[in-house]
């Protein structure tokens, strides 16, 4: 969205006795839509999030995506330092 228009943005606060409280941020996709230089994984997961991005989700999704990364690499380097591979 640089450089082309603000992004149409939409809070939520829900609070219910069974669920406690809730916070979402929703970003409209049709403004993002119209530029167009997204990579098509991106344009793709735009396309199938329905009307609007729940930015929590997204930030979830990155952050697993990192920590699995992490644990992978944790994992990876113990090998390698048992095996006499990498220095300790």
């Amino acid at each position: 969205m640089l450089h082309f228009s603000y992004v149409e943005s939409y809070s939520n606060w829900k609070w219910t006795r069974d669920d406690g409280e809730k916070r979402t941020i929703r970003i409209s996709i049709e403004p993002l839509l119209k530029w167009k230089k997204w990579k098509p994984l991106a344009r793709q997961r735009i396309l199938h999030s329905g009307d609007h991005i729940i930015i929590h989700d997204v930030v979830n999704d990155y952050y697993n995506d990192i920590k699995s990364f992490n644990n992978w690499l944790w994992v990876w380097q113990g090998r390698m330092v048992n095996s006499g591979i990498l220095p300790m």
